[in-house]
C-alpha cells in the first residue's frame, strides 16, 4: 500500500526524502520515479533521496533513489499536507493518487481508470 495515515516514526533502518522544491533542470532524460512518465532534458524536478541509519543511529545520505516531475512533485505536496504519508516504490505517486481517489473522493468524483493522474 503507498498511502497511509499513519506517519508515526518507528524503528527504521532507512527512510527517503523529496527535495522542497523544483528548482533542478533535468540534465539527462528519465522516467519518473512517481509516476513514470518521460522526464526531458530541461523539466523541472525534484529528487528523492534515500537516507539510511548506520550502526550508531547516525543518518547518512545512502543514494538518490531518483527524480520526479513537476506534477508528482505537486501532488505529492498536496497528499502531505493532507496528513498522508507515502512508501518510495516505483510509480508511488501514481498508486497514492489512485488510492486517494479511490478511498477518499466522494463516489461522483472519482476517477475510472488508473492511467489518469
Amino acid at each position: 500500500m503507498g498511502l497511509s495515515c499513519d506517519c508515526g516514526i518507528d524503528d527504521y533502518e532507512w527512510y527517503y526524502e523529496v527535495s522542497d522544491d523544483t528548482n533542478y533542470a533535468a540534465c539527462s532524460s528519465g522516467k519518473c520515479y512517481g509516476c513514470g512518465g518521460q522526464i526531458k532534458v530541461g523539466d523541472e524536478v525534484a529528487h528523492i533521496w534515500s537516507w539510511e541509519m548506520d550502526e550508531n543511529g547516525e543518518e547518512r545520505p545512502w543514494e538518490n533513489i531518483g527524480r520526479i516531475c513537476e506534477k508528482c512533485w505537486g501532488h505529492y505536496e498536496s497528499l502531505k499536507a493532507l496528513g498522508f504519508c507515502m512508501t518510495a516504490d516505483w510509480g508511488f505517486i501514481k498508486e497514492a493518487i489512485w488510492e486517494y481517489q479511490t478511498d477518499f473522493v466522494p463516489i461522483k468524483h472519482k476517477i475510472t481508470t488508473r492511467r489518469t493522474l
